[in-house]
């Protein structure tokens, strides 16, 4: 099978006068902006790798999957792969690269599922998977750390789009294929993943908190991130009422806030610039924008 184009930042989506909306939730407009599922056909009873539109690999043993029951599967299976691959990617879909509360830099996110005439599959032996080492990385790639899908345990970020990442204990190793880099790793079961470093900068830690001003009286839904300059790192801040806070963030760091919410079912988006976290307040100028105004912005960032 193709593999299905992925749609990027740039792609030119429908859009609406400021009376309406496509969407009913802020979940909404992530989920679309997410690049979408590719997908790819092998032979379950053969060795078979799969490359993903930006680079990602997945080399799947002969007879490596089974049904949720347990029973071996042979045959053909579908293998769906998500690759988000940017910070501007990250912040269409709202997928950040935290750790809890440990600033994460890491630019590539993964996730992949198989299915057999609709029904999902499951790994019965481990699947190699290896993602692009970035060129443009400021980390010494070998001390990379592998990370997993994790469920928000901080209350206020609990959601069905929004998830965390907990740090696993797989050994990360960097392969050459042709010219390219690869960071790769055994896994276990289908699911997000991602390779990334902790936010090594050696400096104090502070809380930073957004105050959200816009002439709406409330908004049914909200989302703010922090991305800090000369990285992939996107943080997700905590939101209450009309502030969000972001936590253990270095205090001489710098980057952008982004602001996003929906009310009355109207789109509203605003960005400041954090000049360094020690000034631990800023205001963000939040207005009523068209879905393609938003998307022009963020690629201006």
């Amino acid at each position: 099978m193709r593999k299905q184009k992925s749609m990027i930042p740039g792609h030119v989506p429908r859009v609406l006068t400021y009376s309406g909306s496509p969407y009913r939730t802020l979940e909404e407009f992530f989920l679309k902006h997410r690049p979408p599922e590719q997908a790819f056909l092998i032979n379950a009873a053969r060795n078979s790798t799969i490359v993903g539109e930006k680079g990602t690999r997945l080399t799947f043993p002969a007879h490596s999957l089974s049904t949720t029951t347990g029973q071996r599967i042979d045959g053909q299976i579908q293998v769906r792969l998500t690759e988000i691959s940017s910070p501007l990617e990250h912040l269409l879909a709202a997928r950040p690269t935290a750790s809890e509360d440990r600033v994460v830099d890491a630019v590539s996110q993964v996730q992949f599922n198989i299915f057999k005439d609709g029904a999902p599959l499951q790994l019965s032996e481990p699947v190699m998977m290896e993602i692009p080492v970035s060129p443009h990385s400021v980390h010494p790639p070998g001390s990379a750390k592998l990370f997993a899908r994790s469920l928000p345990t901080i209350r206020s970020v609990k959601s069905n789009t929004l998830l965390d990442w907990r740090p696993v204990k797989t050994q990360v190793e960097v392969r050459k294929v042709g010219n390219r880099r690869y960071f790769g790793f055994a896994v276990q079961r289908c699911s997000w993943y991602q390779c990334g470093h902790f936010y090594a900068r050696k400096d104090a830690k502070v809380m930073v908190t957004a105050k959200i001003i816009a002439n709406t009286d409330s908004f049914e839904s909200q989302e703010a991130f922090l991305w800090l300059d000369d990285s992939n790192v996107i943080t997700k801040l905590y939101s209450s009422d009309r502030h969000f806070s972001g936590l253990n963030i270095p205090r001489r760091a710098s980057g952008q806030v982004i602001a996003y919410g929906m009310s009355k079912g109207q789109l509203h988006f605003g960005a400041a610039r954090l000049k360094k976290a020690a000034d631990k307040l800023l205001n963000v100028y939040m207005r009523p924008m068209a879905e393609a105004e938003i998307i022009e912005a963020i690629q201006h960032l």
